[in-house]
């Protein structure tokens, strides 16, 4: 009796869901101007009815959309804003929700050359519905990477080929006179 008191223990106290959240990029290659398409998509999520999170990037290479921002959440619920290091999310509903979801997708615009890696921050948390306790088991570790280019100028090909319009037109001119 004793040991089935004890497994039932097992198979009720360890059915937790630990989330994770995973980084997808449209590219990891970009020209200065391109835009940069970011997917932060949530898996096996315990219920919540609260999050605050933290998404880095550096700013001095892309520049954040605010009007691009979707998510699979109540959208009235759903709170962004720009900070130096990148974008803070933070979402409150008065229902659970939970399982696999698009936690936000944005764009990103390339302003400058150089490499930039994408993270979240460690002092994230989603609160389990009704309750200040945070989830724990959450995977934050996912990281991502893009690289942009300078923009490279194109050659001069439409002054180049005027001018050897205009001097086979000169050319047949001289033939004809």
């Amino acid at each position: 009796m004793k040991k089935l008191f004890i497994l039932l223990t097992f198979l009720t106290g360890f059915t937790a869901h630990a989330g994770l959240i995973d980084i997808e990029l449209s590219t990891n290659q970009l020209l200065q101007g391109e835009s940069l398409e970011i997917q932060l998509n949530a898996h096996d999520f315990a219920g919540f009815d609260y999050f605050d999170l933290d998404f880095t990037f550096d700013s001095s290479i892309f520049s954040l959309d605010l009007t691009s921002l979707v998510t699979d959440l109540a959208p009235f619920g759903f709170v962004s804003s720009q900070t130096t290091s990148g974008l803070a999310i933070s979402f409150i509903d008065f229902s659970a929700n939970s399982g696999d979801f698009l936690l936000a997708g944005f764009t990103l615009t390339a302003l400058n050359p150089g490499s930039s890696s994408f993270s979240f921050e460690p002092s994230g948390n989603f609160y389990a519905p009704g309750t200040s306790s945070p989830l724990t088991g959450i995977d934050f570790s996912a990281t991502a990477s893009a690289e942009v280019a300078a923009q490279v100028p194109e050659p001069a090909g439409s002054a180049l080929l005027l001018l050897a319009l205009s001097g086979l037109l000169l050319l047949r001119r001289s033939q004809r006179n």
